[in-house]
């Protein structure tokens, strides 16, 4: 089951239709859930990864002449997954006055799926497990400096800000299997599970008090796999309150510029509101001649920087810190 979505993963291991509903609304609440593929862990719940850092060197050779031994350089990681869980309760009267009581229960949960949404996509990009150990670790802490000798500094793009705070970033991600992908426990169904509404009578009502509440649990399992670091571009040092569409746009070609393969993987610009409305507004520049409005699947038009699309992610700050 290669480069399947956690929609497409769910209507293969959930026929019945239990759980599909929570990832069709988890993916529509965020753009990166929705593009990201997922692929199951290799080491229970962790996922363990020969991650090339150089290539070995190759030569021409003449008849009768040998070519120079060398050998690859590669380094095995482990990446971990972390549980995101919320509950949702619903009072028994209004449920048992229901006429459809899975709606309901589904309609009272939509707020906590899109907080739980919001939440993932925020780990996506900033999770850290040095000072959140229940998380996992995201693109920035991987993707988090402009100089040094780690290989993805390579893909680490200043875009000049020297505010120390007050920054946000653009992300050029390349999704695929074995370049960038989710990861979740092994046996599990896409990391993702709900129970049964189970009858509490002693729900507690933040005032002390007690009612009586069918209450819902909701699990996401995942954790997130950047198998080659080639495939994820960052374009930091953005200073979010001085934005300008025409120097974003030569920098996310400079972006587009350093994956590999644009054909190898789904490749997808993310960046928040406040940049989306400044590249959407250079639309309108005589001069543009990369950005464009396409017509999406869901029928809305789509920002495109020269083919590939630019989603909103709010996730992603305006309040980030200068890379260094």
């Amino acid at each position: 089951m290669a480069n399947l979505t956690l929609v497409d993963l769910m209507s293969r291991l959930d026929p019945k239709g239990n759980v599909a509903p929570v990832a069709e609304v988890l993916a529509k609440n965020n753009a990166i859930i929705n593009d990201m593929v997922f692929t199951e862990c290799n080491d229970k719940t962790g996922h363990k990864s020969t991650i090339r850092t150089g290539f070995p060197t190759v030569g021409w050779r003449k008849l009768n002449y040998g070519v120079a031994q060398s050998k690859s350089e590669t380094q095995q990681v482990r990446d971990d997954t972390g549980m995101l869980e919320a509950v949702s309760a619903v009072d028994r009267v209004v449920a048992d006055m229901s006429r459809d009581k899975a709606e309901l229960f589904m309609t009272e949960a939509s707020g906590y799926l899109e907080k739980m949404s919001q939440e993932w996509a925020e780990t996506v990009f900033y999770g850290d497990i040095a000072t959140s150990p229940a998380k996992f670790n995201g693109l920035a802490i991987r993707y988090g400096k402009v100089s040094g000798n780690a290989p993805a500094v390579k893909n680490v793009i200043s875009a000049g800000s020297t505010a120390s705070t007050g920054n946000t970033s653009i992300w050029l991600v390349g999704h695929g299997d074995g370049k960038v992908f989710g990861i979740y426990p092994e046996g599990s169904k896409a990391g993702l599970s709900k129970d049964d509404p189970e009858l509490d009578k002693r729900w507690p009502d933040g005032n002390g008090g007690t009612y009586e509440a069918y209450v819902t649990r909701f699990k996401l399992h995942t954790g997130l796999c950047v198998r080659d670091w080639r495939y994820v571009v960052r374009i930091c040092n953005i200073k979010a309150d001085s934005l300008n569409a025409s120097s974003l746009m030569d920098l996310m070609i400079k972006a587009k510029r350093l994956l590999p393969s644009l054909q190898s993987c789904k490749p997808v610009f993310y960046a928040n509101g406040e940049v989306l409305t400044a590249l959407e507004q250079g639309l309108y520049n005589k001069s543009n001649v990369h950005l464009t409005l396409a017509d999406a699947q869901s029928g809305i038009q789509e920002l495109r920087m020269s083919g590939i699309p630019v989603r909103q992610c709010d996730a992603i700050s305006s309040n980030e810190a200068k890379v260094v």
